[in-house]
């Protein structure tokens, strides 16, 4: 059963800003607040095991909406935000694409960060991801899976993320895909480290 659980830094300004996949590589992004030293170790510990990186953009039905989404949100324009994502939400839909929902959820947050309630925002956009790992997952897509995993390590569900890169281990698995298999292990890993990072209370 796929379990949630929310990253909490208990004050030591240590936030998880990205877990890309590119190029077999997992790919980790991390900041510390300065004030914090004592917080130097843990974030060094989980960087030996990452490059950073950046995601791929990929092109769909619901590509020019969310151009439409950003260009309001740069107005400061929340009412065409909102219209606009609506309109990328369905065209994700009808395509039936993991990647269109992953990136509507993104946009979501997006939203919700410029209009102060990311918090609140954050609620839908896990459903989003959600759907999105289901339609990964019913795709085959080793990609699919563990671009949105990190998507819930993003919002510090790093037991959803972890669930998350072990379907991607069963896809590899089933496909004798060596170097796939080496990419979600290597994602598995680091999904192990945030979490036992979490635990520690960082």
């Amino acid at each position: 059963m796929i379990t949630k659980g929310r990253w909490r830094s208990s004050g030591l300004g240590l936030f998880l800003l990205g877990l890309g996949v590119l190029g077999g590589v997992v790919v980790t992004q991390l900041r510390v607040d300065q004030q914090e030293p004592a917080s130097l170790n843990l974030v060094d510990t989980v960087a030996e095991q990452v490059s950073l990186g950046e995601h791929r953009a990929t092109v769909g039905p619901w590509t020019a909406h969310l151009r439409r989404v950003d260009d309001a949100l740069g107005q400061q324009n929340l009412s065409a935000a909102d219209l606009a994502w609506r309109d990328a939400y369905v065209a994700a839909l009808v395509s039936r694409r993991w990647d269109g929902l992953a990136e509507v959820g993104d946009a979501y947050l997006r939203i919700g960060e410029v209009a102060r309630g990311r918090k609140a925002a954050e609620a839908k956009a896990r459903s989003i991801y959600f759907d999105a790992l289901f339609r990964a997952r019913q795709q085959g897509s080793l990609e699919g899976v563990l671009r949105v995993a990190e998507a819930f390590a993003m919002l510090g569900d790093h037991e959803v993320a972890l669930q998350g890169v072990r379907i991607a281990e069963g896809l590899a698995a089933k496909a004798f895909d060596l170097p796939a298999r080496d990419r979600a292990r290597a994602a598995r890993d680091t999904m192990v480290a945030l979490r036992a990072a979490k635990s520690d209370g960082f």
